[in-house]
């Protein structure tokens, strides 16, 4: 994960949770996908990672904005 998906304060278990268990995944532009899932809360989270050969890389996760949630 990069630094940048803790700048909201969303902790590892708690972004890890929300992209264990989707409801919604939205690829956004090439290489790039915003997932909304649960913390372990039940709060909807938006976590946002970029794919790359090999793997992928989380840089975004905050509250779920209504905008995702249409």
């Amino acid at each position: 994960m990069a630094e940048s998906a803790f700048r909201y304060g969303i902790s590892v278990d708690d972004i890890r949770h929300a992209v264990r268990h989707p409801v919604l995944a939205i690829r956004q532009e090439e290489g790039f996908v915003m997932v909304i899932g649960a913390a372990r809360s039940g709060l909807l989270l938006e976590v946002g990672f970029v794919e790359f050969r090999g793997g992928q890389m989380i840089v975004h996760a905050m509250r779920a904005r209504r905008k995702f949630m249409r």
